[in-house]
This record gives C-alpha cells, structure tokens and sequence, in this order.
C-alpha cells in the first residue's frame, strides 16, 4: 500500500515538473525550504518541491488536486492524520504531518513525503502569517458581540470603490478561518478584511498574532459567550484584545461609541502613534450620525466627519444598529484616505438568515435568524417595530447566556410590549420564559415548530410584517422555509 502511493505521488510529480513547474516558478509562491528552517519543521527525506503556491494547500482531501499540499487537522471527533493515504492517492504530493503521529504510525508513512512538524495547525497559522507578511497587505480586523458578518460586508462594499478588497468568506473567524483567508490573498488584492469570532480569553489575541492587523472595527460588547465568559466584564477584556493589539502596533480602531462598554474602554486606548476613531451620534465623536431617515427598503444616514460638511449617505439595511455599523466603517475609509461622495448608495448582500426581505403573498418576512444575543434582538425588534400595519414577532432561543438565561429572556418579552408589537410567537422550552412577561400584547408559546408552523399558516395576513429571530441553535429556518414555501404556493 504504502510503496504504491509513494509511486503514484511520484508519478504525479513527474507530470507536475513537465506540464508546470515553469509556472509554479512564475506564480508568487513560498520558499518551503527557508520555512522548515525557520520554523522547527523537517522534512521526511527529500522533499518533491521547492516551493508552495498557497492556493495548493488545503486541509480537506474533497478539495484536493493535483500538486496539492495536505495540512492534516485535528478536531474533538476526529484526526485529520487518518487521510494522509486518502490524500496522496487524491492529488496531494506533500502532506504535512505531527512527529508524534509519524512516530506511531513509522512503517505506513516513512517512505511518503511528508512535512514532519510538532502541531499541524500551528505550521498552517505559521505559512498563513508567511504568506501575508510576503505580501504585505494590510488587513482589517473586525470583532464585537455581534453584527461583524454584516459589518464586514458593509465595509467590503465602502472599500470597493477604491481598494480591490479580499475578506472572510462565510463566518470562517477562528483558528482555522482567518489562516484560510489569509492563504486565499493573492498578489492582485490592495486589502484584506478579517471577521475574528472569540469563545474565550486570549483567542482575539491569538488571530491577531496570526493576521497581524493595521487596522480594526469593534462592533459593539453586549452578553455573548456569557456561559464560557462568566461575566461582562471578561466579556469586554476578551474583545479588547483587538485594541491592545492595535495600541502596541500603531494601529487605527473604530468603535460604535454608543456602545457603554466601548465607551467606556476607548478613554483607556493610548498608545504612541495608535488612533482611535469614536463613532455615534453625539457631538463629540469623530464621526456623528446627525440624522436618521427611514425610507423604504433601507435608510438614509446624514453624517458628519469630524469638522468636514455634513454628507448622506443611503444604505440598504435598516436600524440604528446599522447604521452605526456603517458610520464605523466610513471611519475606517476616511483613515485609509479615502471618502463617500455624497448621496452615495450601498447595496450590501443579503446573507442568509440576516435581515433577508422577502414579499409572499402580501405577507412581509424579515429572515433575521441566523444568530441572536440581547442586544441584536432588540436592534432587530425596533426595527419590526418602524414597519407598517400588523408587526409579528417569532421569536426562538438566545443561547449562550448562562445563569441569567431566564432573565434576559424575559427582557425580551417587556422589550415586546413596551414596542406595541402585534403578536409575539414563541417556539423552544429555552425561551418559555420570554412569554412569561407578556401581557399585554398577545403572546404564544410552542414547544415544537410544526405546531408553530400550523398556527402560523392561519394566522399570518395580506400586510403582516413577520419577524424571524433566534439564536442559530434554535435552527428557526425549520420554520421560516415551510412558511416561505406554503405562501408562495398560495400565491401562485
């Protein structure tokens, strides 16, 4: 087995070395051989090539070609070492391996040429931080509680214009998605925008020594991760991770400064040549949002950089919350040299379960469910509320609160009445409670979805505006997409 794969990986560069190594040499690349010395890794015998073109690594053997170059990973259920043979037989002509596993499994892999490293992930974050550094491309760092995928796209599409922007596809934010958006960049790219997610202390740091950004954009803090946190307080330090960054690197960060615990924070930013930029709607900021115009489809913000004339700009999102995700953004353009013309219009790209708007059959739904915490359930609230006639929340889990899950839920309910809605529909045991404070709207609860969807189907009427909001663990596109389906039927 193992003579017949280091045959075919033989063969198969053999086929590379006549068909394309001219352009692998042309093509900008990594010196493997100056990496291996400078980060403790050897290889197992002589190795097949002398460069690496990043868009050949990869660390999933379904995406494996010719020429490839395997990083096997190791997650809680399984062992990416496993498919080292799988992968040569598939394409891949070097695979990155740990000494340990090379050690237990010598007589499979010891004439296979392998990359031999004390942790595979590690020396993928390492060619990440090679690659980028070769380059030399300023990246933007993006984090906060919430609202960073719709930050990043609403940057991508300010940037756009002026820069040719590389940036997070999905919500690859952690250890294994910011390496892989960084080995993504290409020489032609002027800009790349990095979404960090973090569960914990010291994780917004670690993408940060990965990244090595210039540049960052802290949404807001609010009560995420509070069964990993413990408290807001570890809450706000694990996100400020980003500023201290910025503070020792001589960095530029925009904050919504409307945000307490931000505002709070950003009178501790100082650091020799490091800027912070404060974006909000009072008179002090460095950016204000002046006004606020609601307009079908979307809004129009009028906004002032610091002494400049006041400019408006029209977004396709609605809410305050985006708007000042927007003006954090016009910040990180205006630091970059550049600014908006005047009435210029953004169209950001619906993601799914993220402020999607669709019409069926007379009934509005706002597909809001990809995620929820308190803060963007009540953002997106608010923004039920602005709608005309019939306002319909459907309502599902906040997760990730801990012991003050109950509470927090039951915030939600009050948020509820205090806003006039219509009806709220409630689905989860984890959310039961959120019904509990409703009195004076009309509130039901379902402990299933299909009892939900039934109801929903008689009740929902020609003008209703419907919202769909919950955490992703409550998976409430069960409900939003047989409800989509039976209205456009009806329709038809």
């Amino acid at each position: 087995m193992k003579d017949a794969l280091h045959k075919t990986a033989k063969a198969r560069l053999i086929r590379l070395d006549k068909n394309s190594e001219n352009a692998m040499i042309q093509a900008p690349h990594l010196d493997l051989a100056a990496w291996l010395r400078e980060n403790n890794c050897e290889a197992n015998g002589s190795l097949p090539l002398r460069e690496i073109q990043p868009a050949r690594l990869t660390t999933d053997t379904r995406k494996l070609q010719d020429g490839s170059v395997f990083i096997p990973l190791r997650g809680e259920s399984f062992d990416g070492h496993t498919f080292i043979p799988q992968a040569f037989e598939h394409g891949a002509v070097i695979a990155f391996c740990s000494r340990q596993y090379f050690q237990n499994n010598h007589e499979v892999l010891k004439d296979l040429p392998l990359i031999l490293c004390d942790n595979t992930l590690f020396a993928y974050q390492g060619l990440a931080q090679a690659w980028h550094r070769q380059l030399n491309i300023p990246v933007i760092a993006i984090t906060g509680s919430s609202g960073k995928t719709s930050s990043k796209e609403i940057l991508a599409q300010v940037l756009e214009p002026f820069f040719k922007v590389h940036r997070t596809a999905l919500n690859y934010n952690n250890e294994i998605g910011v390496p892989k958006t960084l080995l993504e960049l290409t020489a032609e790219h002027e800009l790349c925008l990095i979404e960090m997610g973090m569960r914990g202390l010291g994780q917004i740091d670690e993408l940060c020594q990965i990244a090595e950004p210039q540049y960052g954009l802290i949404t807001n803090i609010g009560p995420v991760h509070l069964s990993e946190l413990g408290s807001m307080e570890n809450i706000a330090k694990a996100k400020w991770e980003l500023a201290v960054w910025l503070q020792t690197n001589k960095g530029t960060l925009s904050i919504n400064n409307n945000n307490s615990w931000l505002h709070q924070l950003g009178a501790s930013f100082q650091g020799q040549d490091a800027h912070l930029l404060r974006c909000g709607t009072g008179p002090l900021n460095d950016l204000q949002l002046i006004e606020l115009i609601p307009e079908v489809g979307g809004q129009t913000l009028r906004y002032r950089i610091g002494d400049d004339q006041a400019k408006s700009v029209w977004l396709d999102l609605e809410g305050e919350h985006q708007a000042l995700n927007l003006l954090c953004c016009l910040g990180l353009l205006k630091a970059l040299g550049k600014q908006l013309s005047d009435g210029h219009r953004l169209n950001i790209p619906k993601l799914f379960g993220r402020q999607q708007r669709q019409t069926l059959a007379g009934r509005v739904f706002i597909n809001d469910a990809y995620n929820a915490n308190p803060d963007s359930m009540k953002a997106a609230l608010g923004v039920l509320a602005s709608q005309p006639k019939r306002r319909i929340a459907v309502l599902g889990k906040m997760a990730e609160l801990g012991p003050q899950a109950d509470n927090y839920h039951r915030d939600i309910g009050v948020i509820c009445e205090e806003l006039g809605l219509d009806a709220v529909y409630v689905v989860g045991s984890d959310a039961e409670t959120l019904v509990s404070s409703i009195q004076k709207v009309p509130g039901y609860y379902f402990a299933d979805k299909l009892s939900l969807i039934k109801t929903l189907k008689k009740d929902l009427q020609p003008g209703d505006t419907i919202l769909f909001k919950a955490s992703r663990s409550a998976s409430l596109e069960e409900v939003v997409e047989p409800l989509a389906q039976y209205f456009t039927a009806l329709a038809q």
